[in-house]
């Protein structure tokens, strides 16, 4: 296991953490009963957190994809929401983490390629 796969593992876990302390303590929904908040915002993070605990690098990938969803979210409570602007900041944070190391043995795999292939 690498670093940047580590790194992506940790920032997912802390990504869902963010969730559970945002929703269930800090900051929880008007509209919607706390558990089924919960709930709702875990159940995203099963599947990928279950594959990068067993190893399993496309784990990861679907794990950013969820993450691209909360960089969203976070941007959209950043800017709509100021009561809530710390933990949107730490979503951004988090989310492009995620996003970043999973990606970037891949980015940096194909960047080798193009500048082998351009100086042949």
């Amino acid at each position: 296991m690498n670093r940047y796969y580590r790194v992506a593992t940790l920032a997912l876990v802390l990504l869902a953490s963010l969730q559970v302390l945002w929703y269930g303590w800090l900051a929880p929904p008007a509209t919607l009963p706390v558990p089924a908040a919960l709930a709702l915002a875990l159940l995203l993070f099963a599947a990928p957190l279950f594959a990068a605990r067993s190893g399993v690098h496309a784990g990861l990938l679907i794990g950013a994809l969820i993450a691209l969803v909360y960089f969203a979210h976070g941007v959209m409570e950043a800017f709509a929401n100021p009561a809530v602007r710390g933990l949107a900041t730490a979503e951004i944070v988090f989310s492009l983490t995620v996003v970043l190391s999973a990606g970037w043995p891949a980015w940096q795999k194909a960047l080798g390629k193009r500048r082998g292939s351009s100086g042949a």
